[in-house]
């Protein structure tokens, strides 16, 4: 009849809705997420130049106001474990911003790749891949440093 067909679409447009809003939420969330990385990158960066560049820099300024604005955007739109996981990341690496150790890199690689596995559930796919697996394929060359300094080491004459 009209009453029940009338009843069943206007269910299908609420269920509808509720699906393009899901949508629409993880879209954002991977948006600031990726936003987030990249802020993250384009600041450490500048910090890779030898020698490292000013406090006042221009574009050192322009990367930090842009880490910031990234990093408080997500917490109207991120999801609990994301929270929290960036946040912990947030800690060590930019408010403690530790001695390079090996103990503070494997820290910093460990909250990177917790960080990472909570923006992945939260936008696609649960992640089959472990811990450990997305530690070791991080994108930062910590290498090149400990095998500078264990060869210093190991070589103090040269």
């Amino acid at each position: 009849s009209y009453r029940q067909q009338k009843r069943a679409d206007n269910e299908n447009y609420v269920a509808q809705k509720e699906i393009d809003r899901k949508i629409e939420l993880r879209n954002l969330r991977r948006q600031a997420y990726e936003q987030y990385l990249t802020a993250y990158r384009k600041n450490t960066i500048l910090w890779g130049e030898d020698p490292p560049p000013a406090d006042d820099r221009e574009d050192v300024v322009k990367a930090e106001g842009e880490y910031w604005l990234t990093y408080s955007n997500l917490f109207q739109i991120a999801s609990d474990p994301v929270i929290l996981a960036v946040s912990e990341f947030h800690q060590c690496a930019w408010i403690e911003d530790p001695t390079v150790s090996k103990e503070a890199v494997e820290r910093f690689r460990g909250l990177y790749a917790e960080m990472i596995i909570a923006m992945r559930s939260d936008v696609s796919e649960k992640t089959k891949l472990s811990k450990n697996a997305i530690q070791d394929r991080l994108p930062f060359n910590f290498g090149l440093y400990f095998q500078d300094s264990e060869t210093a080491q190991s070589n103090p004459s040269e």
